[in-house]
């Protein structure tokens, strides 16, 4: 199932509105190698490890090492002006935020990685992850929420 835990304006999850759909996945009759990851993010309890020097034709494997909480990885780039300080003011407010959603990766369980293949321009990111704790904490409130520079 394909499912949005980005919050809207009043912090409702996108999928208490309907925002998930169903879908099957079948066996492939000739799978392809998974792609050769150029890095890897790690997902944290309640932080991103991201490495030094990004391109922006990468492809990363984020791998969530975590052990009790899923995360996300939202990616957008900033706006001429903005910081991630800025991303996560305009988060909890409700209002849109300083920034172009690029991509990102969905909601990974403990353990669990998959690899990401975005084509970024040279510029500021912000990454953030809009899940919501047991306690209701968004996680980019408790800390999940930096700022990468693509090369």
């Amino acid at each position: 199932v394909m499912l949005c835990f980005v919050p809207d304006s009043a912090g409702e999850p996108h999928v208490a509105h309907g925002m998930v759909r169903p879908f099957e996945v079948t066996a492939s009759t000739d799978p392809a190698p998974p792609p050769v990851p150029d890095g890897q993010v790690e997902l944290h309890d309640f932080r991103f490890e991201v490495p030094a020097a990004l391109d922006g034709d990468d492809v990363l494997e984020v791998a969530n090492a975590a052990t009790t909480e899923a995360h996300e990885m939202v990616v957008a780039r900033l706006d001429d002006g903005a910081g991630i300080e800025d991303v996560v003011a305009a988060l909890d407010a409700g209002r849109p935020i300083p920034a172009s959603g690029v991509g990102g990766m969905q909601a990974l369980l403990p353990g669990d990685a998959q690899h990401l293949a975005l084509d970024l321009a040279p510029g500021r990111y912000a990454l953030f992850c809009a899940v919501t704790s047991r306690e209701g904490v968004p996680h980019y409130r408790a800390g999940m929420a930096s700022e990468v520079v693509i090369r």
